[in-house]
C-alpha cells in the first residue's frame, strides 16, 4: 500500500496476515476507511502454522485530506488493531495570480487570468489607495501550498511574507489565535529548511545559479534568517555569524543590488553601514545601467539612520530610472513577453533587471513600499502605471504585497467575488481613485490557452522504444520512459525547473543526464538533457537547469509500476526564471496509469 495517493486513484491493497501462533488458526478481520479514502472488507480467513494468509482489499481516493484505514484482525487469545494514515493530494496545480489595477470612481474592468480556474473559483479583490491583499488570504495560500517546486527565491520570499503577517497581527494583538500558531510553526520549519542550505564557507548549497546570482541569493536568504531572529525564531548563532562575515563582503560588490541587499541585511543585524552606503550612493550618480531595486534599499538604509534627504534621493532617482526605461524601451509593459523574441533585449534590460527576482512589476513594489515607509507620496501615480495586470505576480511580489499591506494605515474594503470563463469584473464604488489588487489561488483544471511561445510536453516509451498513448497499463516491475521537454518558439536563457510528479502505483528508477543523451537517440532532442539539480521528494522529484542560448530543455527518467491499481491523470508545472518567473504546465487527462 503506497503511503499516498493523488484524488481519483484506487490501489489494490494487501492484509498479510503472518501465523506465527504454532498451529493452524482462523482469523477474522475487518478493514474500514474513515477521511477522504473509501474501503471496507471483512470475513474470516485460514492461515497454516507458518503460514500467511493474504486479503485483497480496494481503497479508494475521494478528497483532498487526509484518509484513514483501520484494520482489526482477532483470532483465538489474538487481537490486533491498527490505523494508517494515508497522505491524499491533488493531482492538478495549484497556482496563484495577483492582478494589480487602477479604477477611477465608478469604473469597472474585467480581468481575464492567464491559468484555467474552475467556474465558482473565489477571488479576493482588495480596494485602497495602494496595492493591498488580504492577508489571510495570502498566508492560505503559503500554508496550502503543496507544489514541490520551491527554488530558494520562493522559499525565502513565503518566509519573509508570513514573518510580516505574524508581526502585523502581533501589533493588532491577535498573536496567540490558531492562524498566529500554525503560521509560527511554518516559519520554525522554513528557518530550518533555509539554514539548510548555508554552507560553513559562505555560499548556498543546492542553489543553481550563476556566481552573480548566489550572491544575490545569499544576501536574500540571510535577510529572512535576520529578520526571522529579529521577531524571536531561534536562529543558529553559528549560521547568523557565517552570514554576517559573507555580508560584510558582499556590501563591496561590483552590483549595486548585491551591495545594497547586503547592506540592507547588516544593518537590521545591527552593523553601523551608514559610511559605506552614503558612499557608494553618493558615488553611484556616475554610473549607467544602475539595477532599479538598489534604489529601494538605499532608501530604506537611510531611513534607518533618518537621513531623510538621501532617502528621498533615492526614491526620486528609482522612479526617475523607471521612467526612463520605459521611454527607452517602448512599454515596459509587455517587456516579459518580448524578450522570449529578443535575446539581444535581454542583455540590455539586464542591467536594470540583473536577477531571476529582479523585474518590472517587483522593483515597483520595491519603490512604493520604500516610498510608503518613507511617507514620500509624490512618485506613487507614476509607479501604478508601470503594474502590469498581465504579468505574473511572483512569490517575491506577494511579499512586498503583503508588506505594503501590513504598513498600510488607510482605509481599504475587500469583496469577494466568483471566477466565471475565467474572467472576474472588478467596479470601484467609491468616489475616489483606487488601487485594485485581486487574487485568486486554487488548483488550475486545465491547460492556458495561450502560452506565449512555450511549451510543455510529455512522452512515454514503454522498454521497446515504442511511443505509449494513455492510458497506460503496467504489470507490477514493468518500467516505461518519461520524456519532459519544456520547448521554446525563440532562443532563450534563464533557470528552468521542472516538478515530476509520481503516479502513487509507480515507483522512480533513474533520472538520465546528458552523458546518456546517446542511449535516449531519438527521444530527445541532442543537447537539451543536460546536467540538472535533482531534488528528490517523497511524491516525485524536482530538476533544475540552468540554460544559455538554447530552446529546449528535457527531463528523462524511468518509472516501474510497483501497487496494482490506477493512478489519475497528473499535471505538472515548469518554471522559467528570467526577469521574473513565469509558470508552465503540461497536462493531458487522457494518460491516466493502470497496474495489474
Amino acid at each position: 500500500m503506497p503511503y499516498y495517493l493523488h484524488k481519483g486513484d484506487s490501489v489494490e491493497a494487501q492484509l498479510s496476515i503472518n501465523n506465527l501462533s504454532g498451529k493452524a488458526g482462523t482469523y477474522t478481520y475487518g478493514i474500514t476507511c474513515r477521511g477522504s479514502l473509501k474501503c471496507g472488507a471483512e470475513g474470516k480467513v485460514d492461515v497454516a502454522d507458518a503460514g500467511i494468509g493474504t486479503v485483497p482489499v480496494t481503497v479508494a481516493a475521494e478528497n483532498t485530506e487526509p484518509g484513514y484505514i483501520k484494520l482489526d484482525v482477532k483470532s483465538d487469545g489474538y487481537s490486533f488493531t491498527t490505523e494508517k494514515e494515508v497522505s491524499v493530494i491533488n493531482p492538478l496545480t495549484r497556482a496563484g495570480e495577483n492582478k494589480i489595477i487602477v479604477l477611477a470612481p465608478g469604473q469597472k474592468k474585467n480581468i481575464v487570468f492567464v491559468n484555467q480556474y474552475a467556474d465558482g473559483a473565489d477571488a479576493v479583490v482588495k480596494f485602497g489607495r495602494f496595492p493591498l491583499s488580504d492577508t489571510s488570504e495570502i498566508v492560505k495560500d503559503v500554508l496550502s501550498d503543496n507544489s514541490m517546486f520551491a527554488g530558494i527565491y520562493t522559499q525565502v520570499s513565503n518566509g519573509l511574507t508570513l514573518l510580516s503577517v505574524l508581526n502585523g497581527m502581533e501589533k493588532s494583538g491577535a498573536k496567540d489565535n490558531a492562524e498566529a500558531r500554525e503560521i509560527r510553526k511554518y516559519l520554525n520549519d522554513r528557518v530550518s529548511l533555509i539554514e539548510s542550505k548555508f554552507d560553513p564557507y559562505g555560499s548556498l548549497s543546492d542553489v543553481p545559479y550563476s556566481y552573480d546570482e548566489n550572491q544575490y541569493a545569499y544576501a536574500y536568504a540571510s535577510l529572512f534568517l535576520i529578520e526571522a531572529n529579529n521577531s524571536g525564531f531561534g536562529v543558529s548563532r553559528t549560521v547568523l555569524d557565517v552570514a554576517k562575515t559573507k555580508l560584510m563582503e558582499l556590501q563591496n560588490n561590483g552590483n549595486e543590488n548585491v551591495a545594497s541587499l547586503s547592506m540592507y541585511a547588516l544593518a537590521r543585524m545591527g552593523v553601523n553601514v551608514k559610511t559605506n552606503a552614503v558612499y557608494r550612493f553618493d558615488a553611484s550618480g556616475e554610473k549607467e545601467d544602475l539595477p532599479v531595486e538598489a534604489f529601494a534599499y538605499y532608501a530604506d538604509i537611510f531611513g534607518l539612520y533618518g537621513d531623510k534627504t538621501r532617502r528621498t534621493a533615492a526614491l526620486e532617482r528609482g522612479i526617475a530610472l523607471l521612467a526612463s526605461i520605459n521611454a527607452k524601451y517602448n512599454n515596459t509593459r509587455t517587456l516579459s513577453a518580448r524578450i522570449l523574441d529578443d535575446v539581444g533585449l535581454a542583455k540590455k534590460l539586464l542591467g536594470y533587471f540583473p536577477f531571476n527576482i529582479n523585474y518590472m512589476n517587483h522593483e515597483v513594489l520595491a519603490l512604493i513600499r520604500s516610498s510608503m515607509k518613507a511617507g514620500y507620496s509624490e512618485g506613487l501615480d507614476s509607479l501604478y502605471g508601470y503594474l502590469n495586470a498581465d504579468e505574473y505576480y511572483t512569490a517575491a511580489c506577494q511579499y512586498l504585497i503583503a508588506d505594503i499591506s501590513t504598513i498600510n494605515r488607510t482605509p481599504a474594503s475587500t469583496e469577494r467575488i466568483k471566477v466565471a470563463n475565467n474572467t472576474v469584473t472588478v467596479e470601484n464604488k467609491s468616489s475616489e481613485t483606487a488601487i485594485a489588487t485581486v487574487i485568486v489561488d486554487d488548483y488550475v483544471q486545465k491547460l492556458p490557452i495561450a502560452t506565449g511561445g512555450i511549451t510543455v510536453s510529455q512522452r512515454y516509451y514503454d522498454s521497446t522504444g515504442k511511443e505509449l498513448r494513455g492510458p497506460i497499463s503496467l504489470k507490477v516491475n514493468e518500467e516505461i520512459l518519461v520524456v519532459r521537454e519544456f520547448k521554446s518558439n525563440t532562443v532563450f536563457r534563464g533557470v528552468v525547473t521542472s516538478e515530476n510528479k509520481l503516479p502513487a502505483n509507480t515507483v522512480l528508477v533513474r533520472v538520465y543526464n546528458g552523458s546518456e543523451e546517446d542511449r535516449l537517440a531519438g527521444k530527445v532532442q541532442k543537447g537539451s538533457l543536460g546536467y540538472p539539480t535533482v531534488t528528490k521528494g517523497d511524491t516525485g522529484f524536482v530538476t533544475t537547469h540552468s540554460v544559455y542560448g538554447t530552446q529546449s530543455v528535457t527531463v528523462a527518467y524511468v518509472i516501474k509500476g510497483a501497487h496494482k491499481g490506477s493512478s489519475v491523470a497528473l499535471m505538472n508545472g515548469s518554471y522559467l526564471d528570467q526577469l521574473g518567473t513565469r509558470m508552465y504546465l503540461s497536462y493531458d487527462p487522457a494518460v491516466t496509469v493502470t497496474v495489474k
